[in-house]
């Protein structure tokens, strides 16, 4: 494998650091590689002891992950340290430690102040860096950059861009948390003085070190205590779901002697959890846990604890393999879990892995890329690895000779390079599974592709000169994925259905075949018929394809779960002509998908009707996405589809009404028993419907008084699980359906632009956050009963905000400091009144 990643050069057994999906232009660069270059450094690490060392800089800069470990403790300190940053926040620069030990929650608590509610919006600008026991001064300057809106394409030099980061922060208000800092040279010498610039900075540190947060010269330090031997057994219990409270008093006493040894460590004790979780909850089980040999292993360093060793032993043979895998992954790295999964298929060892076998790694995960493992060097010469990665800082370009000599690489990512043509050369790599050029400004796939059968995962995405293919790409009779998203591919080779082991195809381009031709400017829908192994399919040009004769190339496919069917490369406003639409309309009805489908979104649509299957066909759909069907004036009737979580509807610009068609017919109808609509939508999104004005879930003449009649209430439950509502750029829009009142889980209601919107109110169900942004109509908020938190930007005509018994926060942009004189002085007074405190404002940014 060769890997395109910023890591200290080593060979193993097998490893890639694979990016998040981000633009492929400021991904991580590569050094120029020479060939003998390459081959002494292998010699060298040949010649010394073979280790698996912390990369200089991982790209793990800004990943503010769910937090997984928490206690009382965290809890605790997370309000009193959010209170800390809120009090200091127009100071110069206020530098506040969090000091621990490695494993008892310092990120954790990190993350929980960086999110906090009393935080979030009050600064100018946010940022999350961790640096790691190495790291480089021009990756993270450019990192901080980037993640402050300023990213830096070119290549400059560390003065350079320390100008560029006081330029950026100058008279604006920073939060920067600082992650596991190892030493103190990463302030004094490296950000102090262009962060001085900034208006007011408040810089939040976690690290092991005392001294260190001495040596910065942090104003409040916060140390965070291990956990006690109550709130361990609570955190273990609670972490492994047992519900039942005589469960929880049956195996306390073990449970408690389990705690005792993972020594107050909250990582540990969620660590021992994931093992305990695997296994039946009795005694005999706990008691074979709590006696196992792994608790005296002392070869790790303490924050290793013998929970960790425990965690892989109860691994099953393949996983352990999968294990060490993982644990060359650089330090804190997030990986695509389909990217990991087609690299660690890549190398060979395991027949399969599924999902259900990944989950199973969630308990050891905290231990991957800990240079726990040390697998030996292979090889001392290009000719026998499998596997490189090196140093690439300095430049985005690599030869053509390096395809010469890497006779028995199977994976190579040149993800984000500068890599020209692909030479003739590659035909010598016949190990070669996995070819990444994602990214690149590749021109050119050379016919001798068609040696590689070995051939697995061909990635061609966002090649932006790349507009062909070889004839000899449907040689690759081993192929499983083939990913061509985003590159305008026209020229095609007959005979895609020859690869029958496709699973995974993206980007798939539909043309007009001839039969004469040889070359294509796309495929067909009929080549599809074939590939009976797809799981995953994105097809592209779709508004080119011509009706076929038969609807079942879809539906007969039993492991297809995502279909992505995009009409058009553009959007654009001038109309179709009929024909086409009826065209697209004939396609789509025969475009019916299997009922095992999972997740289905439908792109820049033409047609004015939806197809027939899309609210009766999708059993299993759980995400859903229709996005610039800007000609159909009524929406499908999803409200039936039983397991329908998240349906983001984008452009639906000719909508101007949504009613009881939404719902479907056998929910809306009054004679139905007990009918729910939308039974497990948790997420629904409504963006850019610029036409929208009315909405109701039932008939007007239906409703009486505000409310639906008698029978159909009791009959109609309404989205029992809907937990979030957006309505995003609908600017047309009067008001919300009072049927919204049933939403029982409704926590949270985002409203932006949408300017005709006059009242907002009865919503007694709403039970954490309403932002309202750019709502210029609106002037009054009335009973909100349950809402804890209140945001407002640019609403200047709100005159009254009532009966919001439950508020604790209220967030304020600058533009709403006048218009709050009105209604805010009696929310304060209501609230002390009610509770006896003040109410908390903020300004939001």
């Amino acid at each position: 494998m060769i890997a395109c990643i910023p890591v200290q050069f080593l060979s193993c057994i097998g490893t890639v650091q694979k990016r998040p999906m981000t633009n492929a232009k400021t991904r991580n660069r590569i050094t120029k590689i020479k060939i003998s270059e390459l081959q002494q450094r292998v010699k060298t690490l040949a010649d010394t002891e073979p280790i698996v060392k912390a990369s200089p800089w991982n790209r793990n800069i800004s990943h503010l992950l769910e937090p997984n470990i928490e206690g009382k403790e965290i809890i605790n300190a997370s309000g009193k340290l959010a209170d800390l940053v809120v009090a200091h926040k127009r100071k110069n620069i206020h530098k506040i430690a969090i000091v621990g030990r490695g494993g008892v929650g310092k990120t954790t608590l990190a993350q929980k102040v960086y999110n906090h509610q009393k935080v979030r919006g009050i600064f100018s600008k946010q940022a999350w860096i961790c640096a790691s026991r190495e790291y480089s001064d021009n990756a993270l300057l450019k990192e901080l950059l980037k993640s402050i809106g300023m990213p830096q394409e070119k290549e400059l030099r560390k003065e350079d861009l320390k100008g560029k980061l006081s330029e950026a922060v100058k008279g604006k208000t920073l939060f920067m948390v600082l992650d596991d800092v190892w030493t103190s040279k990463i302030w004094t010498d490296l950000l102090q003085i262009p962060l001085d610039a900034a208006a007011a900075a408040i810089i939040l540190v976690t690290t092991r070190s005392i001294t260190v947060a001495q040596e910065i010269g942090v104003q409040n330090m916060h140390q965070v205590q291990l956990m006690t031997r109550e709130d361990g057994w609570e955190l273990l219990w609670k972490s492994m779901h047992i519900n039942e409270e005589e469960e929880v008093k049956n195996l306390k006493e073990l449970g408690m002697q389990i705690v005792n040894k993972c020594a107050g460590l909250p990582l540990a004790i969620k660590t021992v959890a994931g093992v305990l979780a695997t296994k039946d909850k009795t005694r005999q089980q706990w008691e074979k846990i709590l006696i196992n040999s792994a608790w005296s292993t002392s070869e790790l360093p303490i924050e290793l604890h013998g929970t960790f060793v425990l965690s892989y032993e109860d691994l099953q043979p393949d996983l352990k393999k999968c294990f060490l895998y993982c644990a060359l992954f650089p330090e804190k790295w997030t990986m695509n879990r389909d990217d990991f999964v087609r690299f660690w298929v890549a190398e060979g060892d395991p027949e399969s892995l599924d999902s259900k076998t990944l989950s199973k790694l969630r308990y050891i995960s905290v231990v991957t890329g800990k240079n726990v493992v040390r697998p030996p060097v292979m090889g001392t010469g290009l000719q026998g690895v499998r596997t490189l990665i090196f140093n690439c800082e300095n430049s985005t370009s690599v030869e053509s000779t390096v395809f010469q000599q890497l006779h028995h690489v199977k994976v190579l990512d040149l993800t984000g390079m500068l890599v020209g043509n692909i030479t003739d050369y590659i035909a010598n790599m016949v190990h070669l599974r996995l070819l990444d050029l994602d990214g690149t400004d590749v021109s050119h796939i050379p016919e001798s592709i068609g040696s590689l059968r070995s051939l697995e995962v061909l990635n061609l995405q966002r090649c932006d000169s790349l507009h062909s293919l070889p004839s000899a790409i449907t040689k690759l009779c081993n192929l499983r994925r083939l990913g061509l998203g985003g590159t305008p591919i026209d020229k095609v080779p007959a005979g895609i259905g020859n690869l029958a082991l496709l699973s995974d195809l993206e980007g798939f381009p539909i043309g007009t075949a001839r039969d004469d031709t040889e070359m294509q400017d796309g495929w067909t829908l009929e080549e599809l018929a074939s590939l009976v192994q797809l799981r995953r399919l994105d097809v592209v040009k779709l508004g080119k394809a011509l009706p076929c004769g038969t609807s079942s190339f879809l539906q007969n496919k039993e492991h297809l779960k995502f279909i992505v069917l995009r009409c058009t490369e553009k959007a654009t406003d001038i109309p179709y002509p009929d024909e086409d639409v009826r065209n697209i309309e004939t396609i789509f009805e025969q475009l019916t998908p299997p009922k095992n489908l999972e997740h289905l979104a439908i792109d820049r649509f033409f047609g004015q009707c939806y197809p027939r299957w899309l609210g009766t066909h999708l059993p299993s759909v759980k995400h859903l996405t229709l996005a610039n069907c800007i000609s159909c004036e009524k929406l499908p009737p999803l409200g039936q589809l039983p397991n329908l979580k998240y349906l983001r509807i984008v452009g639906a610009t000719s909508v101007t009404k949504i009613g009881p068609e939404f719902i479907g017919p056998e929910v809306s109808n009054p004679s139905s028993s007990n009918a729910v609509a939308f039974p497990m939508l948790e997420l629904l999104v409504l963006r850019e419907m610029t036409s929208w004005k009315e909405w109701s879930f039932v008939e007007e003449e239906e409703i009486q008084d505000g409310s639906t009649p008698a029978n159909k209430e009791m009959s109609l439950q309404l989205l029992p699980c809907l937990k979030e509502l957006q309505l995003v750029n609908c600017p047309k829009i009067l008001s919300l359906p009072q049927q919204l009142a049933q939403a029982s889980s409704l926590k949270v209601l985002q409203l932006r632009w949408a300017g005709s919107l006059n009242v907002l109110g009865n919503l007694p169900r709403l039970s954490d956050i309403l932002v309202l942004a750019t709502c210029s109509q609106l002037e009054t908020i009335s009973y909100l009963p349950r809402v804890r938190e209140l945001r407002l930007q640019k609403c200047p005509n709100l005159k009254s905000v009532e009966k919001l018994d439950n508020l604790q926060q209220i967030w304020l942009t600058e533009d709403m400091k006048d218009t709050s004189s009105q209604w805010l002085p009696q929310l304060q007074e209501q609230h002390w009144r009610s509770h006896g405190k003040d109410l908390d404002v903020y300004t939001w940014r």
